[in-house]
């Protein structure tokens, strides 16, 4: 019987040190975006691709609001909250339907073309 409740005695403190050693995405505000961006929004497909691009923010206060974000419009919401320089985002992170808008350059000056301006 002592030998059963050594065992579980090595057992529990073996796993509890294994639960102290290791951090919680809830604990980390970089693994909570990524739940965001990850598992609630479907942008990327894997979290370490996720905490790669999210890591490289320089502002932590963007990350903390794609964190706590309610939705997937983190990539227009959050810029506009944290003031006064906005939040640049890694192009990854940004939903790939207003991706193309914001990251496809400056579009062509319309308006005729040089043809226009020598007719007649």
């Amino acid at each position: 019987m002592r030998r059963k409740l050594a065992i579980l005695g090595v057992a529990l403190l073996t796993c509890g040190s294994v639960a102290l050693s290791c951090s919680d995405d809830n604990d980390d505000p970089v693994g909570r975006a990524c739940q965001v961006v990850v598992g609630q929004c479907h942008v990327m497909s894997n979290m370490g691709d996720c905490i790669d691009a999210v890591g490289d923010i320089d502002d932590s206060d963007c990350v903390l609001c794609i964190a706590t974000s309610s939705g997937c419009d983190y990539d227009i919401n959050c810029p506009r909250t944290v003031m006064p320089d906005g939040c640049d985002f890694p192009s990854e992170i940004i939903p790939k339907q207003r991706r193309t808008s914001s990251d496809a350059g400056t579009p062509a000056v319309s308006g005729g073309s040089a043809t226009d301006a020598s007719t007649p």
